[in-house]
């Protein structure tokens, strides 16, 4: 029986800049413990993107009421305290 070798994922965090966490920040693999603690939360946890399809997501954030924009919104609110 062979072991399939499971294939590392390469994220970047496409959202605003927090204490500890930078926009753009790239983790692969698995990601560190402070980094989960930020994944409870659904909004942040959604901008974290799989760096192929980073490209797309940065075309749509920039579209009025696309569901990347309304994502990207409501995690400024967050990061300014707002709920």
């Amino acid at each position: 029986m062979t072991r399939k070798k499971k294939k590392s994922t390469t994220v970047i965090y496409a959202g605003p800049s927090l204490k500890d966490l930078k926009q753009y920040s790239v983790f692969t693999g698995e990601l560190p413990t402070y980094i989960k603690n930020y994944q409870e939360n659904n909004i942040l946890k959604a901008l974290f993107i799989p760096v192929s399809n980073f490209s797309k997501f940065r075309r749509q954030v920039k579209v009025e009421g696309s569901k990347e924009n309304q994502i990207y919104k409501k995690a400024i609110e967050i990061t300014k305290g707002g709920n």
